[in-house]
């Protein structure tokens, strides 16, 4: 059994904003397979599970807020007992740009509130998919409102792109083929 566990805000209002893009990755997954998300408030999520290969995989919704996601994923691990390496974190980078994708194992929070949650309920070793969403837009406002800014349709169609490489890493790590070791890094201008 493995978790896929993504970061976002609950919330009509905070659909489609660069905070959201790990939601965006599970909608998606959850879309293509035909599972539907039911409320778990007993986790603080929304939960779908699909079948991958030889594998059951848990995908999960915080409805906590961003910087809480931490509540949610000791919760979901506890009941299934997920060990970290079989968790997959998925959250949108400020550090990365639009179009840059990046895996890796633990690491520091580096201002993203988010794994700064994660980290300190114990979750140090999760397998961790960083999904770029800065532009040139990032430095013109605070870095909180770009995060919970929309989408600009040509950035939409720039990530939307990425979803097969997105999708071939998430069927590597329900196949235990992600190696945790490197830095993996997908960049498409």
């Amino acid at each position: 059994m493995k978790l896929l566990f993504a970061f976002g805000n609950p919330g009509i209002q905070y659909q489609n904003t660069r905070h959201n893009t790990g939601y965006w990755l599970a909608d998606s997954i959850a879309s293509n397979h035909h599972a539907h998300f039911i409320d778990k408030s007993k986790f603080k999520c929304l939960l779908a599970e699909i079948q991958m290969a030889n594998t059951k995989l848990i995908i999960a919704k915080p409805t906590t807020f961003y910087n809480l996601v931490g509540e949610s994923l000791v919760q979901i691990a506890n009941y299934y007992s997920i060990d970290q390496t079989d968790i997959l974190a998925v959250h949108d980078d400020l550090a990365l740009t639009l179009g840059t994708v990046r895996v890796r194992t633990g690491g520091s929070a580096a201002g993203n509130n988010g794994i700064k949650s994660i980290n300190q309920h114990g979750f140090t070793n999760t397998q961790r998919l960083r999904i770029g969403i800065s532009t040139e837009d990032k430095g013109r406002i605070a870095d909180s409102d770009y995060v919970l800014g929309k989408f600009t349709k040509a950035e939409q169609e720039k990530l939307d792109n990425l979803l097969p490489e997105l999708l071939g890493l998430v069927d590597k790590f329900t196949n235990q083929q992600l190696d945790p070791t490197t830095l993996s890094t997908i960049h498409r201008a």
